[in-house]
């Protein structure tokens, strides 16, 4: 039995192959830095103080009603749906509600000037965007209302 030896040659070796991956970090951190910079950032929401009521207190006046506002799920407001609606719009592309801002602000000046306290009844879909939701009690802490009923709703 005869021994075979393997023979090796001197600069005959292969050597592993290597990767430099450093220029590779260089371009993550730059897209990085740069969806960073270039992202949009959304408008903070506004602080909504909630009091729940301990009993149910008649109103001071008999005239006194809340403003009921219905949200849709398409994102569109209606006020008063149970009586004579009116359409208040849907949220322009940066999330706000011009029409209904205007309306709470008409409501809020009405409510003081008569010494009412402003009440909003809101119904949401149940499919309804949650930022839509949140645009409009942004509306409505606009305007300075602070009593606000939040009742769902679904079509269908």
């Amino acid at each position: 039995m005869s021994r075979r030896r393997k023979i090796r040659i001197q600069g005959d070796e292969e050597e592993e192959p290597t990767l430099d991956i450093s220029s590779l970090i260089d371009v993550s951190f730059l897209l990085l830095i740069y969806f960073l910079v270039t992202a949009t950032l959304q408008p903070q929401e506004v602080d909504v103080g909630l009091s729940l009521p301990s009993m149910m207190t008649p109103p001071s006046s008999t005239e006194e009603r809340p403003l009921t506002l219905r949200l849709n799920d398409d994102g569109s407001v209606v006020a008063d749906p149970a009586g004579t609606p009116q359409q208040l719009g849907t949220p322009t592309e940066d999330f706000e509600f011009p029409e209904l801002s205007a309306r709470l602000q008409t409501f809020k000046n009405l409510a003081d000037q008569r010494n009412w306290n402003a009440m909003v009844v809101l119904m949401a879909d149940d499919n309804a965007n949650h930022q839509q939701l949140m645009s409009v009690f942004n509306a409505i802490t606009g305007a300075g209302i602070t009593d606000v009923t939040l009742s769902g709703f679904r079509d269908g």
